[in-house]
């Protein structure tokens, strides 16, 4: 997929989703570190009220089909070991229901949907974009959640690995989500945690695909608002085959500290004092910062969080 042009991402203000407010304060900003489609750095902020934090100006909906090349879509089929592992995992928080009902937000072509359909759950999937690796007998609809239809109080169990943090508008989606469950029904889903040092401190969110940094504090927040009870929030690292850890976290600090460009900091730099400060820096990372520590003290790089419609 070619570059797109400047004039192809067009940029939007907005104000806070959790509680609609416009009083800000600037976190950082950074460019499109993972896939580097596009060079100007991005706002990540948080909303001083209710300290929800999210990226604007951020790129219109229209604009975020060209922050997905086709490689962003790769590798994701229950084939790979690393996915399959990743599937089992994600099959361990779903809860004993006989002849359950399951919708996935982002299911892609459907690859866990078919292991879960394989433990007797009937499935259904939902994307932004359609998949060419789509699996047989799962009905997978294509579009934003909140716009298609489907009946309500419908689903045991609603989940969605990754997904939240790319929305516009996960008010929305949590609304929905809370019509579309069954009573005690359950909504399952992962985000990147906004409090770990790989979000805030090593500057790992995938910004500007990622729109919104999601923190514990704020996401019971979201739960009270929409009316869910909040079960449980489990920190971990475990979920993705790699682990979302703030390693590079005293390597990337250091350097932005003494004014390093983001282009000498992902890329290996010729300059002699940037190389030995990297390496040094890279050195206290690996003693000091390991996935297992970041969990026991709630800062792993990813959350995964279930919310039931009753307690």
């Amino acid at each position: 997929m070619p570059l797109p042009e400047a004039g192809q991402i067009v940029l939007e203000s907005v104000n806070c989703d959790l509680c609609t407010g416009n009083n800000t304060k600037l976190l950082y900003r950074r460019p499109d570190l993972r896939m580097r489609l596009y060079q100007p750095e991005y706002s990540v902020i948080e909303c001083i009220n209710c300290g929800h934090r999210f990226v604007s100006p951020r790129p219109t909906k229209e604009s975020t089909r060209f922050l997905y090349p086709e490689t962003y879509y790769t590798n994701r089929g229950s084939s790979d070991p690393r996915q399959h592992r990743r599937y089992i995992k994600q099959m361990s928080y779903l809860p004993q229901i006989k002849n359950g009902k399951i919708l996935d937000i982002g299911c892609a072509g459907g690859a866990w949907l078919q292991i879960v359909k394989q433990n007797g759950w009937e499935c259904y999937g939902v994307d932004f974009v359609e998949s060419g690796q789509n699996q047989e007998n799962i009905e997978i609809r294509y579009g934003y959640l909140p716009e298609l239809s489907y009946p309500e109080e419908y689903f045991d169990v609603i989940t969605a690995w990754g997904v939240l943090e790319h929305v516009h508008e996960p008010s929305r989606y949590f609304e929905t989500v809370f019509r579309l469950l069954k009573k005690k029904g359950a909504f399952i889903f992962m985000v990147p945690n906004g409090d770990s040092l790989w979000s805030r401190w090593a500057y790992k969110e995938d910004t500007p695909r990622h729109l919104h940094s999601f923190r514990p504090s704020t996401l019971k927040k979201y739960a009270q608002k929409y009316g869910y009870y909040f079960k449980k929030i489990d920190f971990t690292n475990d979920v993705y085959s790699h682990p979302s850890s703030g390693r590079g976290m005293i390597k990337r600090q250091l350097l932005r500290k003494f004014g390093i460009p983001w282009s000498e900091i992902i890329e290996p730099s010729h300059r002699f004092t940037i190389k030995a400060l990297g390496k040094a820096a890279g050195l206290l990372d690996h003693c000091l910062i390991h996935p297992k520590i970041e969990k026991l003290f709630h800062v792993s790089g990813t959350i995964v969080v279930i919310l039931t419609k009753e307690i």
